[in-house]
């Protein structure tokens, strides 16, 4: 999985490819019976101290609730501080092993 990073010049957000992508995630099952992690097996995830994150129904909501702009932080990739206030970042610490990124789903 690769993300084509946008945003403000010179601007760099917290976070990586996991993120981004649990990030989209949520915006996609807002309201559903669905979970979504995605996590690097190294235990990094771009330039954030997390692994990656996981995403459900819910977490549009809790983001709002809380007064955190979640499509704000899909646009400037800073998916990070999100995922961290809403305590939802999987946070492992560096593994030593990078065999690939995994993602699961979750419906019930």
């Amino acid at each position: 999985m690769t993300v084509k990073i946008g945003g403000h010049a010179g601007r760099v957000g917290v976070g990586g490819r996991n993120q981004q992508f649990a990030l989209y995630c949520a915006t996609k099952v807002a309201g559903e019976n669905i979970a979504v992690l995605s996590a690097g097996t190294d235990g990094i995830d771009g330039n954030s101290s997390a692994a990656g994150a996981i995403v459900d129904g819910t977490t549009r909501e809790r983001a709002r609730s809380r007064g955190l702009p979640l499509d704000h932080a899909l646009v400037e990739f800073n998916a990070f501080p999100l995922f961290d206030a809403l305590d939802d970042s999987i946070i492992t610490g560096p593994t030593g092993n990078n065999i690939r990124d995994l993602q699961v789903l979750l419906a019930w």
